[in-house]
């Protein structure tokens, strides 16, 4: 028997013509899936980097203390990103208390890239925004040493006179309770006339008017003189706090070796 012969067939013109079609249609769909890939890869990087460049200046604010966070507008440029940080001080609503913060707002501006790289005739921006509530808690110091060599720094006889310069002023947007605490360490430099029941008094006094109890401190037996004293309920604005004293004799010469004065100022809950 004989065996039947197959014809062979070849590809003709037109599945040619399908094939390159198909190949074409192929090649253009992973061609856009690269460029929408790319575009998309370019776009989160910018995003990225707009949110770092926005954090960075953010967490920069918010490492000073609160009255060193200055109020205003500040702009830079770091390559197509522009960025400005503006700081304004506002007051909580609904708060009886007229209670102030500080209010961070970061932004970052920066072109939108077209699809095929090009910059497009569009803007994306990225806000943050922080808010620095008001200290609850202020601390304020004065040091002196016996470098003082004013005549405040020797104890005057029978009336107040300002220790040295102990004084410390403030400005608190809010009602404070304060509380002071002070160390005047002292030295006799002429011990002529002193009797051992002989005292330095020392008080506080806010915008000139007493505060709290004085002390007697021995002038022979206690070089070291110490006080706490509490003030409730200071208003709002500028006030002035000092520490006075003087001896119930005209005998003998004391004078400042150190002193320091320590105000604590809280916010009042009442």
């Amino acid at each position: 028997m004989r065996h039947k012969d197959y014809q062979r067939k070849g590809i003709t013109l037109i599945e040619l013509l399908v094939a390159i079609v198909l190949i074409a249609i192929g090649a253009g769909a992973v061609s856009a899936v690269l460029s929408s890939g790319n575009y998309l890869l370019r776009r989160s990087r910018n995003e990225a980097r707009a949110t770092s460049i926005a954090l960075a200046h953010k967490e920069s604010l918010l490492a000073h203390s609160y009255e060193n966070v200055l109020l205003g507008i500040e702009q830079g440029n770091e390559d197509i990103f522009h960025w400005e940080t503006e700081v304004q001080e506002l007051f909580w609503a609904g708060t009886s208390k007229n209670i102030p913060y500080k209010q961070i707002d970061v932004t970052v501006t920066y072109p939108d890239e077209g699809a095929s790289g090009n910059i497009a005739n569009k803007w994306k921006k990225l806000t943050l925004r922080n808010l620095i509530p008001y200290p609850f808690v202020h601390l304020e110091r004065r040091v002196m040493d016996s470098s003082c060599a004013t005549s405040s720094c020797t104890v005057p006889p029978s009336s107040f006179q300002l220790v040295g310069d102990l004084t410390i002023t403030f400005n608190y947007p809010v009602v404070k309770d304060l509380n002071v605490f002070y160390n005047i360490a002292v030295n006799i430099t002429n011990p002529a006339g002193l009797a051992g029941t002989e005292n330095i008094v020392t008080k506080c006094f806010l915008d000139g008017a007493q505060q709290g109890q004085k002390t007697g401190t021995p002038i022979l037996s206690q070089p070291l003189i110490s006080n706490n004293t509490v003030i409730p309920n200071v208003a709002a604005g500028a006030h002035t706090l000092q520490v006075r004293w003087y001896k119930d004799t005209t005998s003998g010469v004391i004078s400042i070796t150190r002193a320091n004065l320590m105000m604590l100022a809280f916010e009042t809950q009442n």
